[in-house]
């Protein structure tokens, strides 16, 4: 058996790639490794099918390599489905460059044409993933980009991902397949084109086996991170706290949740969110969207522009509508023991008030220019924007502006997270307390 087809056919077996009898759409370029890819599926005795999509970039190029692909899947007795597509269009329309453009249509119309069950077939090789690997390498990566390209990604299998170009090139000579060109490919336009031409050739002097060096590195990587994703999993079962992880399983995990909101990932910005978990605090990930990270946890949420109109309504026992969804419950209490307690008990001592210290009326308000308070103990007045620059963990804009205030004709009398004000400070001797409870809706 010729080469190329012995590691396809072992590439299919290692990771179960697909069954006899399974039908196989093939994105076919035309290319040396989308033609290879076609003929030793066909030989190993898989029924293909081919897509061809005509990105219209390179003018009469373009449409060369679609004839070309007519004519050879006619002979070869292959359905053959043709695309075209509008990447510029398609690339202005969306903010994209012309590559990623093409990317996207390119495996739309590929799902397209497979529908929901045939799997679909890119001509990935072993190169591409050498390439990949070192592609990667100079932009900064983590383990995971050290994979290279994945063999299998959901309904998409790589059959010539352990095939290198050579083997490809004799493969198609010993068949007598010809194949086209793209121009593109043959220039240092390009960064990929730049590590073919002019890097992988100097690491190929150094070590004559490196794409086996590279195999090697990759399935080492993918074992890597399988185990990693095992042992995510695993504790997330054990409900072990996001700050108690290794530093590496929390970064899987925030990774994942960045990704799920398609926001860009990289190996600093996961450094800086996984110490941001242990230390606690908010950045900002784009425009109204935060990392906020309170009690070993992580959270990604928008919070919309903090500034907000200030307002000020009387306050009243019960429930009281705030602003950001909050209700605000007041408890009028003459229990006994609750009075005997107050003056001991932190929680009560903080967060409840004397109802009859209070000057005059009591009004909700925002804390937009809301001034100062002496807090329960603090021993001295000081403004509300110092206390909560000190607040541990940090607050955000968006938690400042939208904080709870209560204040009489004299000033600020209780503030959400800080507590009540020494003037108000309930105790053994009161016969009314109000206990203030902040409810987030």
């Amino acid at each position: 058996m010729n080469r190329l087809l012995e590691k396809v056919s072992d590439a299919i077996s290692e990771y179960s790639m697909a069954s006899a009898g399974e039908t196989l759409v093939c994105g076919l370029s035309g290319g040396a490794d989308s033609v290879a890819m076609l003929i030793s599926l066909k030989e190993l005795g898989f029924s293909v099918t081919a897509v061809h999509v005509n990105h219209g970039l390179r003018g009469a190029e373009s449409d060369g390599d679609e004839e070309f692909c007519r004519r050879l899947c006619a002979e070869l007795d292959i359905p053959l489905t043709v695309f075209r597509a509008d990447v510029t269009g398609f690339a202005k329309e969306n903010s994209l460059g012309t590559e990623e453009a093409a990317r996207i249509l390119r495996y739309g119309f590929f799902e397209q044409a497979a529908g929901n069950s045939a799997k679909i077939c890119t001509a990935h090789t072993l190169s591409d993933s050498a390439e990949t690997v070192l592609f990667n390498l100079c932009r900064g990566t983590g383990v995971k980009g050290l994979c290279g390209i994945p063999p299998v990604r959901g309904n998409i299998i790589r059959p010539l991902i352990r095939c290198t170009r050579e083997d490809v090139e004799e493969y198609l000579a010993e068949k007598g397949r010809s194949f086209v060109t793209d121009s593109t490919n043959l220039t240092d336009d390009y960064s990929r084109n730049k590590i073919r031409h002019g890097v992988i050739p100097v690491l190929r002097e150094i070590n004559g086996g490196f794409y086996s060096a590279v195999s090697s590195l990759t399935s080492a990587c993918e074992e890597y991170e399988d185990f990693a994703e095992m042992s995510l999993k695993r504790a997330i079962a054990e409900n072990v706290p996001l700050s108690d992880m290794h530093p590496l399983l929390r970064k899987k995990y925030i990774a994942s949740q960045l990704k799920e909101r398609n926001i860009p990932v990289n190996a600093r910005r996961l450094t800086e969110l996984s110490e941001l978990v242990t230390k606690g605090g908010r950045i900002q990930l784009s425009g109204d969207i935060f990392a906020v990270c309170r009690g070993g946890g992580f959270e990604i949420r928008e919070e919309l522009p903090a500034d907000i109109p200030e307002m000020r309504f009387p306050l009243k026992i019960g429930e009281n509508d705030f602003v950001g969804g909050k209700k605000v419950i007041v408890k009028c209490s003459t229990d006994e023991i609750f009075k005997k307690n107050a003056n001991v008990q932190s929680k009560l001592t903080k967060f409840a008030l004397d109802c009859d210290k209070i000057q005059g009326e009591a009004f909700l308000r925002t804390r937009k220019n809301c001034g100062s308070i002496k807090l329960v103990g603090s021993g001295h007045t000081r403004s509300v924007k110092k206390l909560f620059n000190e607040y541990r963990p940090p607050l955000s804009a968006y938690e400042r502006s939208r904080a709870v205030c209560i204040e009489d004709d004299n000033g600020l009398i209780w503030v959400e997270r800080l507590g009540a004000a020494e003037r108000v400070r309930a105790d053994e001797n009161s016969s009314s307390i109000w206990e203030i409870e902040v409810i987030y809706e």
